[in-house]
C-alpha cells in the first residue's frame, strides 16, 4: 500500500515532459501512427509513463479526435485490463481533457467489489472534473464507491461547477452523506448558477435506509429548478403496516384496513407512509417539472403504482420513467399500460 500510494503521487505532482525525453520519443511514435499530438495526449501519456504502464489506446485516440468519437469515452470499451496505477493515470489527466464532453468510468473494481478507485484518485478526480474545460457528463456507476469516499468529492466537484449537466453514481454503496453532499450543495446559496440537469443515485442499497431522504427530496425540487432527470434510493416498500384484511378495492389492488368506531374499537396506530409515497406526491404536484423518473430496484407497493400512473397521466414532460426491478407485480403493470393510453410523450419505459 505504501507504494502503491507512493506512485500515485507520482502521477499527481509529476512535471511535463520535457523535448526528447522519453515521453516526447513515444509522442513522436504515436504521430507517426497517424494520432495527432495534443496537450492532452501529453499529459495522459507522461502520467502512464511515471508509473511505467501504457497508456489505454482507445482514450489516447479519443483524447486526440475527440470529434471522431462524438466527444465521449468509456472505460467499459477499454482495450486493455484496467489496474489501479492505470485508474490513476486516467483520473489525474481529466483537467486537460479538451474536447471529452461525456466521461464514463464505470465498472472500476475487482472481485469480490473491491474499487480501483482509491480515496486519493477519488479526491483527485473532483479537483480534475472542476476545471475540465469540456466535461458535462460524468458517470461513476459499478465503481463499489462507498459513502465515506465519495462525500466530500461530490461536495468538491459540484461547488462552484457551471459546466457539469449529468452526474451519475448508479450501482455504489453510497448512502445519506454522499447524498446530503449533492443535495446541500445543489440547494445551496450558489444553486442557482449550478447548471446539473440529472442527478442519479438510484440502486445504492444504503442510500434506501436514510429515512430523511423523501424529505430532503422534497427540499431539492422546491429550491433548484434545474434538476430534470432524478435517480433515487428511496427504498419503497418496506414500512408498510400489515394489513387486517385481504379485502382488495377494484381500483388497483389496494388493501383496505376496516375502521372500527364505538367501545369495541381498539387503537390502531396509523401506518407510517412510504418515503417513495411521499416523493411521488411531490412529483404529482409539479407535473410538468421532471424529463425523467429512475426508481431502479425500488419495492414499489400499489399504492406507489397508482402515484406513479397519476404521475404519467399528468405530466407533458416526462420522457424515461424506469422501474427496472421494482417488483410491480402484474396488476401494478396492468394499471401503467393503461395510464400509457393517456401519455403521448413517454419514449423510454424500464
Amino acid at each position: 500500500y505504501p507504494l502503491r500510494r507512493q506512485r500515485q503521487m507520482c502521477i499527481r505532482d509529476s512535471p511535463l515532459p520535457l523535448e526528447g525525453s522519453p515521453s516526447s520519443t513515444a509522442g513522436a511514435a504515436f504521430s507517426a501512427r497517424g494520432g495527432a499530438e495534443t496537450a492532452s495526449t501529453v499529459k495522459y501519456r507522461r502520467l502512464c509513463e511515471r508509473v511505467a504502464i501504457e497508456p489505454e489506446p482507445l482514450l489516447l485516440r479519443t483524447l486526440s479526435e475527440p470529434s471522431a468519437h462524438d466527444g465521449a469515452y468509456s472505460t467499459a470499451d477499454a482495450q486493455q485490463p484496467m489496474g489501479e496505477e492505470a485508474v490513476a493515470a486516467i483520473v489525474a489527466s481529466v483537467d486537460a481533457f479538451v474536447g471529452v464532453r461525456k466521461l464514463r468510468l464505470v465498472n472500476l473494481k475487482r472481485p469480490p467489489g473491491v474499487p480501483l478507485l482509491s480515496r486519493d484518485a477519488v479526491e483527485v478526480l473532483a479537483r480534475c472534473v472542476k476545471v475540465a474545460p469540456s466535461l458535462t457528463l460524468l458517470d461513476l456507476s459499478h465503481n463499489a464507491l462507498d459513502d465515506p469516499t465519495a462525500a466530500q468529492a461530490i461536495m468538491h466537484m459540484l461547488h462552484g461547477n457551471t459546466r457539469l449537466r449529468s452526474l451519475i453514481l448508479r450501482h455504489n454503496q453510497l448512502g445519506q452523506h454522499a447524498a446530503k453532499a449533492a443535495f446541500n450543495e445543489l440547494m445551496g446559496d450558489e444553486s442557482r448558477s449550478h447548471k446539473l440537469r440529472e442527478l442519479d443515485l438510484s440502486c445504492n442499497p444504503p442510500l434506501a435506509k436514510w429515512r430523511g431522504q423523501a424529505t430532503a427530496l422534497n427540499k431539492l425540487l422546491r429550491s433548484n429548478t434545474s434538476v430534470l432527470c432524478l435517480g433515487v434510493s428511496i427504498g419503497g416498500g418496506g414500512v408498510f403496516a400489515p394489513p387486517q384484511t385481504s379485502a382488495v378495492s377494484r381500483t388497483g389492488g389496494l388493501q383496505v384496513r376496516p375502521v372500527l368506531r364505538g367501545r369495541d374499537a381498539a387503537p390502531v396506530e396509523p401506518a407510517r407512509v412510504p418515503p417513495v409515497l411521499t416523493l411521488l406526491s411531490t412529483l404529482c404536484r409539479q407535473p410538468e417539472r421532471l424529463r425523467a423518473v429512475r426508481l431502479v430496484g425500488e419495492a414499489l407497493p400499489s399504492e406507489a403504482v397508482l402515484r406513479l400512473c397519476d404521475l404519467l397521466r399528468g405530466s407533458n414532460t416526462l420522457t424515461e420513467l424506469d422501474v427496472s426491478h421494482g417488483y410491480v407485480r402484474d396488476e401494478g403493470a396492468m394499471l401503467i399500460g393503461k395510464a400509457l393510453q393517456e401519455n403521448q410523450i413517454l419514449v423510454r419505459l424500464g
